[in-house]
């Protein structure tokens, strides 16, 4: 009986005096894609309001007609070349294709381009207000590296 007690005794206090391990689970961060957000902001910044070229032609980034632009869904296109889609979530689905498509390098004039310079070939004309409105809503510098929106 002395001895059980002794063993708890000696057990008891070496559980004490042993640091505890810490179980930590390591999580990878998920990343989250931030060319819905990119989208908004371009919306933002192309004016898109009730009345509005953009809000007529259910084209909220004001994307121009090309082969490219009609294989993204474009039905139509106004008198200064703009694209006109047939309801505001195709429009908006078209402009996320587009980003996506540059900041993946499958667009010659933005490949490895800055959020500053692609914002000066896709805003014409160039206007560092537009890049830097589209990098305040996105939380970024405008020298960040458009692929890292993907």
């Amino acid at each position: 009986m002395v001895n059980k007690i002794i063993n708890f005794i000696k057990n008891f206090i070496e559980n004490m005096i042993k640091p505890k391990e810490n179980i930590v689970q390591i999580v990878p961060p998920v990343h989250i894609s931030r060319i819905s957000a990119w989208a908004s902001a371009i919306q933002h910044e192309e004016g898109y309001f009730p009345g509005s070229r953009s809000f007529r032609n259910n084209n909220p980034g004001n994307l121009k007609l090309t082969d490219y632009t009609k294989s993204l869904g474009a039905s139509g296109v106004d008198k200064n070349n703009f694209c006109i889609f047939p309801t505001f979530d195709k429009g908006m689905s078209a402009l996320c294709q587009f980003l996506t498509d540059a900041a993946n390098n499958k667009l010659k004039p933005y490949r490895n381009c800055s959020l500053l310079q692609f914002t000066k070939i896709y805003a014409l004309p160039p206007n560092d207000n537009y890049a830097n409105g589209v990098a305040l809503a996105l939380g970024v510098s405008v020298d960040i590296k458009i692929k890292i929106l993907l």
